[in-house]
C-alpha cells in the first residue's frame, strides 16, 4: 500500500515514510498532515518485511530519503535495522538478546538498546551515510494508530489504557 502525496510525480518525492500497516500510515498522516508536504510518500509493508519492498519503493522514488516509522516493539526495531542495512548496503546479522538486539556487521558485534535511536547507536560502531531517518511513535505507544486513538479518546477514558502496560498520561 502506497500513498503518494505528489500526485504521481515520483521525481518530486523527497521523503518516504515506512510503516508496518496502512492503519499506522493513515494515523501518522492524520497526526502530522500539517508538517507533511506534497513531496511525501507513505508506505505500508503489510506487516511483513521484505528486502524487495524497501529497495523497490526507493527505486520508485529515486530522490527520496527513507524514514523508519515502524512500531515501538522488537519486530519494529528489527525492521528498522534491516531497512538501514539495505539502504546503507551493509551486510548485517541481527539477533535478539536479553539486553536488546545484537548486530554483527563489518567484523564488529554490538548490542543495540531498543530504547535509544537506532541510527545514533549504530553510528557509534559503523560508518553510515544516514540515507535513512527515524520518526517513531512516542515511546508510550506501540504504534501510530495507538497514538491517534489516544488523541481521540475523551480524558475520562484515559485510565482504560493503563491496563495495557503503558502510562498514556505521560505523553
Amino acid at each position: 500500500w502506497v500513498a503518494d502525496l505528489s500526485g504521481g510525480n515520483r521525481e518530486a518525492v523527497t521523503s518516504v515514510f515506512f510503516f508496518e500497516s496502512a492503519f499506522d500510515a493513515m494515523a501518522f498522516y492524520q497526526i502530522h498532515k500539517a508538517q507533511l508536504d506534497k513531496n511525501t510518500a507513505l508506505v505500508s509493508i503489510g506487516g511483513t518485511f521484505s528486502d524487495g519492498q524497501i529497495t523497490g519503493t526507493m527505486a520508485r522514488f529515486p530522490h527520496a530519503k527513507a524514514f523508519d516509522c515502524f512500531d515501538n516493539d522488537l519486530a519494529g526495531r528489527v525492521y528498522g535495522l534491516r531497512m538501514m542495512a539495505l539502504l546503507e548496503n551493509i551486510p548485517m546479522k541481527i539477533s535478539k538478546t536479553e539486553d536488546g538486539i545484537r548486530v554483527e556487521a563489518k567484523g564488529k558485534s554490538f548490542v543495540v538498546n531498543t530504547e535509544r535511536p537506532l541510527l545514533a547507536l549504530v553510528a557509534e560502531h559503523l560508518i553510515i551515510r544516514y540515507k535513512m531517518g527515524q520518526w517513531l511513535p512516542p515511546k508510550a505507544f506501540k504504534d501510530w494508530n495507538d497514538c491517534l486513538k489516544y488523541r481521540k479518546t475523551p480524558k475520562k477514558e484515559y485510565i482504560l489504557y493503563r491496563g495495557r502496560g503503558r502510562d498514556y498520561n505521560n505523553v
